[in-house]
């Protein structure tokens, strides 16, 4: 776990710990895909995942309300495929010395092989805002606002032990070692919530915005800029079983306890890379080196409101 991760970890816990909120847990599909001209996987693994959340939550009587969601993810090792060109990576320092579409046209030439390797993903998703009820009624909430947040996935890669015994000499070549993302976002929310009775209520809220942060490699052996857009879905049914209103003179408070079960759907998509490869290289690699995210996964929660 990097210095980034434990922070934010650490951050969440005390987040946890000092306001109310639900925890929820999950299994789900986390989906990774990276291409460089010479070498492209497509990584599909099983998470688990455990959420701190507040979907919509009031400013004292007002019509504003603040919002967060933080999730912690991780998923077992497994061995997924590699589509590799090695006749590419063995004239790859000559190609970079000259312009990167020499690299992506010589690159293509070339009939790619798959090589198993093994990967495993984990990391930790953000998301914090605020917001203005349009409509707040016994019925409805429509509420507008703004999101910001921070996405750190963590992917660990290396040559399989197949690989490794059989095909020597392209293992040290497809090692991508351990993997950094760092990126924050910014962007537009909606909140949606039905009151269908008076202890079930339906929600669904939403974000799409900018992301913009780096990614580290060992196997790039520099940091990566870049730029791309997010969103998330997150829909679900509330039903909470006890609620009591309290007068404190100054203002009123409803604590109440409630629990939750909802699909949540996570997107990152990479639009933009600049970086300075092996000292020699530097330039914007969007058209050539790609990187989507996926993280999709179906919650039940507990939480406390008041």
């Amino acid at each position: 776990m990097n210095k980034y991760l434990s922070i934010a970890v650490l951050s969440t816990l005390l987040l946890s710990s000092s306001s109310a909120g639900e925890y929820r847990i999950a299994v789900g599909n986390f989906n990774w895909k990276l291409s460089f001209p010479f070498m492209s996987t497509d990584i599909d693994q099983t998470v688990a995942v455990l959420s701190y959340e507040e979907a919509h939550s009031n400013i004292f009587s007002t019509d504003f309300f603040w919002f967060y969601n933080v999730d912690l993810y991780t998923a077992k090792k497994s061995n997924k495929l590699v589509s590799y060109i090695q006749e590419a990576t063995s004239v790859m320092p000559n190609t970079l010395r000259t312009t990167i579409n020499n690299f992506k046209d010589m690159a293509s030439k070339y009939s790619p092989v798959s090589v198993p390797a093994e990967f495993k993903i984990h990391g930790l998703d953000a998301n914090i805002g605020l917001g203005y009820d349009l409509i707040n009624n016994k019925k409805y909430i429509v509420g507008l606002g703004v999101n910001s947040g921070l996405s750190l996935p963590y992917l660990d890669s290396s040559a399989s032990d197949e690989t490794k015994i059989y095909m020597p000499n392209i293992a040290p070549k497809i090692n991508m070692g351990k993997t950094d993302f760092f990126t924050y976002k910014l962007g537009p929310m909606i909140y949606l919530q039905a009151n269908l009775t008076k202890k079930f209520a339906t929600y669904i809220s939403g974000s799409y915005g900018y992301q913009v942060g780096w990614i580290k490699n060992s196997f790039l052996a520099s940091s990566l800029t870049v730029h791309g857009r997010y969103n998330y879905i997150d829909a679900g049914i509330r039903f909470r079983p006890w609620k009591k209103n309290i007068d404190l003179g100054f203002f009123e408070i409803d604590p109440s306890f409630y629990i939750t079960a909802g699909y949540m759907h996570k997107n990152w998509k990479v639009n933009d890379i600049k970086v300075k490869l092996f000292k020699n290289l530097s330039g914007n690699l969007g058209g050539i080196v790609k990187s989507k995210f996926k993280n999709n996964y179906a919650y039940i929660g507990i939480g406390y409101s008041y």
